[in-house]
């Protein structure tokens, strides 16, 4: 038995019925392997890159990281970008962790304290925020933006973030920070501007995971 299966094993031994035992059934089976071929097929990820997803999955799985740490264990131990990292962090929610919730809830599972780390529903709550600062905020409804408000289910599409270096590096002619561009269904384009890269990442992630559940 290998260092990592016996700590896994240790964790879920704490684990309530019947979770425990689904847990288990699903690792047993291809779950997470299926999960995670599924994420190198979408996300471009690389061969490499693999095992050590497939390590934090079934670390996440079985408690033994919290949702919270995923996405920095991703970045830090499979070298993901960030961007990256969230959209398969949310992707493993719903295709993994909501669907065992539900299976252990319909045997008679009830959470004790602390609670598991896997989420309670697969519904997105149309008003929860996926990203906020003091210029923009993402709903799966909406995208505010300043003072004007935009349904999601106007948007037609984004560009990936780019950075801006002033045109012809001439300060003030474009934009120089980091750059994303919306562009809504009659054919405006909205430019959405950040200074950090970190922070228009996380914009774009969140426009796309509201993007991906529009009604």
């Amino acid at each position: 038995m290998s260092e990592l299966t016996g700590t896994l094993n240790e964790r879920l031994n704490l684990i309530d019925e019947p979770l425990q035992q689904i847990i288990r059934r699903h690792l047993e089976g291809d779950t997470v392997e299926n999960a995670v071929v599924g994420f190198y097929s979408k996300f471009g990820l690389t061969k490499e890159q693999l095992g050590p997803l497939s390590t934090e999955c079934k670390i996440l799985l079985c408690q033994v990281s919290t949702l919270d740490e995923f996405k920095d264990n991703l970045i830090a131990e499979v070298g993901l970008s960030y961007e990256v990292a969230v959209r398969i962090q949310r992707a493993f929610e719903r295709e993994v962790l909501d669907p065992i919730t539900k299976e252990a809830e319909a045997q008679g599972y009830s959470p004790t304290s602390p609670p598991p780390v896997i989420p309670q529903d697969a519904t997105p709550n149309r008003n929860r925020i996926l990203y906020e600062d003091e210029r923009f905020r993402v709903t799966y409804s909406t995208l505010v933006m300043g003072g004007a408000t935009f349904p999601i289910s106007k948007i037609s599409r984004i560009v990936r973030p780019f950075q801006g270096m002033g045109l012809f590096g001439i300060p003030g002619l474009l934009p120089s920070g980091w750059i994303l561009v919306v562009t809504l269904a009659d054919g405006e384009d909205l430019t959405l501007e950040r200074k950090k890269k970190e922070q228009i990442e996380a914009l774009y992630a969140a426009l796309e995971e509201a993007i991906e559940n529009a009604a």
